[in-house]
């Protein structure tokens, strides 16, 4: 596989993979994964007389949290 990217120059792919910000969110994107479903649930239960950002900002900070 290493000979087909430099045989055809695609040494992009490569680079990304090992880029620390993209495997940062690689390492936390399947606790993201499990963990959204339910938060957002509870929140839309809990927040029903809350504005639709303020739901999406503490579903995405409580998700942020438990992950």
């Amino acid at each position: 596989m290493r000979s087909f990217y430099r045989r055809r120059g695609l040494r992009l792919l490569p680079a990304l993979m090992q880029w620390r910000p993209l495997a940062a969110v690689g390492a936390v994107s399947h606790g993201l994964y499990l963990w959204h479903p339910a938060v957002f649930s509870v929140v839309q239960r809990l927040g029903t007389d809350w504005t639709v950002p303020t739901r999406l900002a503490t579903a995405g900070i409580a998700t942020a949290v438990f992950t």
